[in-house]
């Protein structure tokens, strides 16, 4: 019998350790050959990076500096976004909230020339919806446009300036007036204009 001896050609197969310089350029070429097999196996980065470890970022160089020679990447696939839920509709600006009542409450209120604030307290709704509800009904001829010019009164104005001049705040004039501390500050600047 025969016996053929093979011979071995590397250093791995002759059980020679690898000197300190060669280990890490083994080392790295090992890397590069193993990404580029899985790249070329049509594999994305982020699995080749769970199946062997290494970092994804070197992942990517490694194929971009090998893409004359066919590798590519498989592109990742992005979950679907899940819509969020819309919220619910406040129901203090619904349709439902305004009813007859109500708007009879509001018309009754914006005639007298109380400031939506007010009228937002009383029905139990925000200034917003008081606001929105009466643009709606101006539209539809419902209400005439107020200016909350025509409801300061010369007495009030007078009154108004005098108690600016004593140092008073806005909101202590609003107090003795009956209008919105903001109504006060702006028919104040008015007048001194």
């Amino acid at each position: 019998m025969i016996y053929e001896r093979q011979i071995p050609t590397t250093a791995m197969e002759l059980m020679i350790p690898p000197t300190k310089s060669n280990s890490k350029a083994a080392e790295a070429e090992r890397e590069i050959k193993v990404i580029l097999d899985l790249a070329r196996e049509g594999k994305t980065a982020s699995e080749i990076s769970a199946e062997t470890g290494f970092n994804m970022n070197r992942i990517k160089a490694v194929v971009n500096r090998f893409a004359e020679y066919g590798a590519k990447l498989a592109s990742e696939k992005k979950p679907k976004k899940r819509k969020a839920p819309k919220p619910p509709k406040d129901k203090r600006s619904s349709p439902r909230f305004w009813t007859d009542e109500r708007i009879r409450v509001l018309i009754n209120l914006h005639g007298q020339g109380v400031i939506y604030e007010d009228i937002a307290k009383q029905l139990g709704t925000t200034r917003g919806a008081v606001s929105s509800r009466v643009k709606r009904l101006i539209d539809e001829g419902v209400l005439e446009p107020r200016d909350d010019r025509e409801h300061w009164t010369q007495e009030d104005i007078d009154l108004l300036i005098e108690l600016k001049s004593k140092g008073l705040s806005n909101g202590e004039i609003s107090d003795r007036i009956g209008k919105s501390p903001k109504a006060c500050a702006e028919q104040f600047r008015r007048k001194k204009c």
